[in-house]
């Protein structure tokens, strides 16, 4: 099934925010620090929480980074102009 069930999505969606609220609040936190502390409040179990290059991905897909901080995602690599043609 392609996109699958909308019950899914809004779960990996509530987990995903968690993680974000979580290491909003504690930006000293490892990906595996994050996991553990997604099981310890319940949110998921051993079997079902993401895995620690998933919650990397998500920290740096949000626009997270070092020191809790947000990545200014707006500002656009500027290419600098060649003096010369080829």
């Amino acid at each position: 099934q392609i996109g699958g069930s909308p019950r899914a999505r809004l779960t990996v969606q509530a987990v995903e925010k968690e993680i974000v609220i979580a290491y909003e609040e504690n930006p000293h936190l490892s990906p595996a620090e994050l996991r553990d502390l997604l099981i310890q409040k319940e949110i998921c179990t051993k079997g079902n929480a993401p895995t620690v290059p998933a919650i990397k991905r998500l920290i740096g897909s949000k626009g997270l980074g070092v020191g809790g901080g947000v990545i200014p995602q707006t500002k656009k690599m500027e290419r600098k102009r060649l003096s010369y043609s080829i």
